[in-house]
């Protein structure tokens, strides 16, 4: 059954497209269910009118067809759009990448602009989620076959057909929900079996290496030149274990988080959302004796996050913006933290950012956007 784009996407983490069959909701998958009240049915919240008080970057009065280097000002541009529904983003180099859930495509735009048409480096693809892209390949989830770890040449996989012909890494895996790599590995979270894996990117026989098992649903994941960190959605912890561990190998970094989603991590601090109180907070990466340092509170289902080293920017998808905080602390002249609002948009779901920009996509607008400076 096909559902329209607003149904199959979800107030924060329900957006983890729960009806394709691909990825769990964590809603009804054994979450903490102290903090259900939080989260509105897909139906019930997304077939509503959109506020029309938040300005839609797409309709905004920029020529999409114009470059990034060109444009000559300040501000979000849009680099594509009419998308369908596009979910996670990640930048390398000097393009932008990104899946389209309900098209099936994944897709690449040069940061400077595209023309606003995307490159499709594979398409035909069922139910995507996550992405991760090394200097090499992109990688990312898909449905079909059933939970599989997709690959792509940066530069496309073109098939004999005509087509796109994608290597497969592994399948029926435990409902993938988010992947990294350091272009060694491919690293994945499965939630639903409670797994961390990897697989060498030229391949593992499609039998990948656990890193930590018996994990509370794990669904968020990130890496770095020693560590893989994650997060447990309905057991509250942020873990991390050497990219060399085993099953078994894994340090508890935070316990008794209410929900935490998507991570990142620099050379310092790991930084997570945490969609149950509404929080982004971070701690460093040899351990912060369980006591992690909330940088943002009082959001509405922060989502994605990513880190440059100096800020830490990540997507609200109930308020529909995007925020920053410096790593050391973002403080308001209450002594609380007071996050910067770097623009208001319609569904922003996945960011990215590079030395220069901030990228992020926007499920309900279909629109991937740029903003720079970041």
């Amino acid at each position: 059954m096909r559902l329209s784009k607003r149904a199959r996407l979800a107030l924060g983490l329900t957006a983890l497209i729960a009806c394709s069959g691909q990825l769990a909701n964590p809603i009804d998958g054994g979450a903490d269910t102290s903090t259900q009240d939080q989260f509105v049915p897909v139906d019930a919240k997304l077939d509503a009118p959109i506020d029309a008080s938040i300005p839609d970057v797409a309709d905004a009065s920029i020529d999409v067809s114009t470059d990034v280097a060109d444009a000559g000002i300040d501000g979000p541009i849009t680099l594509a759009s009419s998308l369908g529904d596009p979910l996670n983003i990640a930048v390398k180099a000097a393009y932008v990448y990104w899946v389209n859930h309900s098209d099936g495509n994944v897709v690449k735009c040069s940061t400077s602009g595209c023309g606003g048409t995307p490159t499709v480096l594979a398409s035909g693809q069922v139910s995507l989620e996550g992405i991760a892209v090394d200097s090499t390949n992109v990688y990312w989830l898909s449905n079909l076959p059933a939970g599989s770890i997709m690959k792509c040449a940066i530069g496309g996989c073109p098939g004999g057909d005509g087509g796109s012909s994608p290597t497969v890494l592994a399948t029926a895996q435990g409902n993938p929900n988010d992947i990294a790599s350091d272009g060694t590995n491919a690293y994945w979270t499965n939630y639903t079996d409670g797994t961390v894996v990897k697989c060498a990117i030229a391949g593992c026989g499609g039998t990948p290496t656990p890193i930590a098992s018996s994990q509370a649903n794990p669904i968020g994941i990130a890496v770095d030149a020693l560590n893989v960190y994650w997060t447990n959605w309905s057991g509250g912890t942020v873990m991390k274990a050497a990219l060399s561990g085993d099953a078994g190998t894994a340090v508890q970094l935070a316990s008794a988080q209410m929900n935490p989603y998507f991570i990142a991590a620099d050379a310092t601090n790991v930084y997570w959302a945490t969609n149950g109180d509404g929080t982004v907070k971070k701690c460093a990466i040899a351990g912060c004796g369980g006591s992690p340092t909330t940088l943002a509170s009082g959001l509405s289902s922060p989502l994605a996050i990513v880190t440059d080293g100096t800020n830490v920017y990540w997507t609200n998808y109930g308020t529909s913006t995007i925020s920053k905080c410096a790593v050391g602390g973002c403080l308001g002249i209450d002594g609380g933290p007071n996050p910067t609002t770097m623009s208001t948009d319609q569904g922003p779901y996945g960011i990215a950012v590079d030395s220069t920009s901030l990228y992020w996509t926007n499920a309900q607008a279909g629109t991937v956007i740029a903003l720079t400076p970041k």
